[in-house]
């Protein structure tokens, strides 16, 4: 994510360890980014990903890449 500013939310430490990964960081990043700049709600959600599947295209990332990334964390999380 171009032009954007680290700012310090309290969380509590389940969600602050879900942030450990960088992607996790952009993607929450986006999603609050677009939900405070347009309220909340799916809305902001769905702008959300389309904005971050612009970016994933725009770094060579396909859908099946995406998929198959998905189905690979499913398949650790639930073993």
């Amino acid at each position: 994510m171009d032009g954007t500013i680290d700012v310090p939310i309290p969380l509590d430490p389940e969600a602050a360890r879900a942030l450990d990964q960088p992607e996790r960081r952009e993607a929450a990043g986006l999603y609050l980014s677009a939900m405070l700049r347009h309220g909340s709600g799916g809305l902001a959600l769905a702008e959300a990903m389309f904005a971050m599947k612009r970016e994933l295209r725009a770094n060579g990332v396909t859908d099946e890449m995406v998929d198959e990334e998905i189905e690979a964390w499913l398949a650790e999380r639930h073993g």
